[in-house]
């Protein structure tokens, strides 16, 4: 899968090494309980091992919070301390139908890792809820030959269907930061929403890939955009793709409020509709 030519910088923190996860939670149930204030922590010696912890953390079995059931507004909350990259031994990435979860990119990546166009190749499939935040997330675009975009991303997606980053299948999926970045699908590079709720409130979503919707494509369901930026999506392709910001079947309903911007995109609208919407 080619890359975008224009050079992106992004601050990294260093991985720190030797924390426990919910992969050998009892060590530190003391401190770690699934809520805001002690979330769970994902981690690894290697990227690889930091996804299995991730996958197995986000999983039906995977440890919720103490205090209270988990619910949609008592998620489970999880912080990453390492970079997840697939690798050897590692599953999807799922939300399960009755799972809700908050993860903290925490200036840190989930990386797909994937060259070329895979079955199922998305980051993330969400069919219960799933919350991504992240503070550290800023765009720098004042040069447009160095465009910079510091904090966590989701990244590396490429699948021969829909969603090449997240693929909103029922679920809800709020986004309050962090990045959503170099990702290729057939519909959605960015984002599908097949049936469900997409809510962004901060956050980018750039260079990514599709034939229609090279940010977004709402098939079914919602999404509401209160803020953040999709932007340079299906950038370097030479033809103009159809609704390379956002594509929006007419059964969808998409609203722009705040201070949200649909711009700079690989088309002459930034938006998509069916031809008979």
């Amino acid at each position: 899968m080619k890359r975008s030519l224009i050079f992106l910088s992004i601050s990294v923190s260093a991985v720190i090494a030797g924390l426990l996860t919910p992969c050998a939670l009892s060590a530190r149930a003391d401190a770690q309980d699934g809520t805001e204030a002690h979330p769970y922590e994902i981690s690894g010696d290697t990227g690889a091992e930091a996804w299995i912890c991730l996958a197995n953390a986000l999983s039906e079995d995977g440890s919720k919070r103490t205090d209270v059931p988990e619910d949609s507004t008592h998620p489970t909350c999880y912080i990453l301390t390492s970079d997840c990259v697939f690798g050897e031994g590692c599953g999807q990435l799922v939300i399960p139908d009755g799972r809700h979860v908050s993860l903290d990119l925490n200036d840190k990546d989930i990386d797909r890792n994937l060259h070329e166009i895979t079955d199922d190749g998305y980051v993330i499939k969400v069919e219960g809820g799933l919350t991504i935040k992240d503070d550290n997330t800023e765009l720098d675009n004042s040069d447009r030959f160095d465009i910079t975009c510091r904090g966590g991303w989701l990244r590396g997606g490429c699948s021969t269907g829909d969603g090449g980053g997240v693929l909103i299948a029922g679920g809800s999926f709020i986004m309050n930061g962090g990045a959503i970045m170099y990702d290729e699908a057939d519909r959605g590079g960015g984002v599908f929403v097949e049936t469900g709720s997409f809510t962004m409130s901060s956050g980018c979503i750039l260079f990514d890939k599709a034939d229609r919707g090279g940010g977004v494509y709402i098939k079914n369901g919602s999404f509401a955009m209160n803020g953040g930026c999709i932007s340079y999506n299906n950038h370097g392709i030479m033809q103009t793709k159809t609704g390379s910001g956002v594509y929006v079947e007419r059964s969808a309903l998409f609203e722009v409020s705040g201070n949200a911007s649909v711009s700079g995109n690989n088309d002459y609208t930034n938006y998509g509709v069916p031809q008979d919407y």
